[in-house]
């Protein structure tokens, strides 16, 4: 039996949206679900953030990150009343421990001020 690869069909979009705004980034892995996927952040301040792991959303951000899971394989991440903190680079991979190799995708979110 071979290994299926996983790979992205779904890549993020960047987004530019204004502070107040809600958007949707999503992501969908193909042969994969999402309970075997990641989404991370890095925002200003360099630091990368887990926001979603393990079939479970982080609760930083006062719970205005959710992930939205289709029976597609969709991994959409919403971030609701967005704030200029919320400016990052977001990344989608997968999440196999030990495996060599993993599929990710990047989006950029730039917030402006209204």
């Amino acid at each position: 039996m071979t290994a299926v690869d996983a790979g992205i069909d779904r890549d993020p979009q960047n987004v530019g949206a204004l502070v107040g705004s809600n958007i949707h980034l999503k992501c969908r892995f193909h042969h994969r679900s999402c309970k075997d996927m990641m989404w991370t952040s890095v925002g200003r301040s360099g630091i990368p953030s887990v926001l979603y792991s393990n079939n479970a959303t982080s609760t930083l951000h006062g719970g205005r990150y959710s992930v939205n899971v289709s029976v597609f394989g969709e991994c959409t991440l919403h971030i609701s009343r967005l704030e200029l903190s919320d400016a990052g680079t977001f990344t989608c991979a997968e999440f196999i421990p030990g495996a060599k190799e993993q599929s990710s995708k990047t989006a950029t979110v730039t917030v402006v001020g209204m």
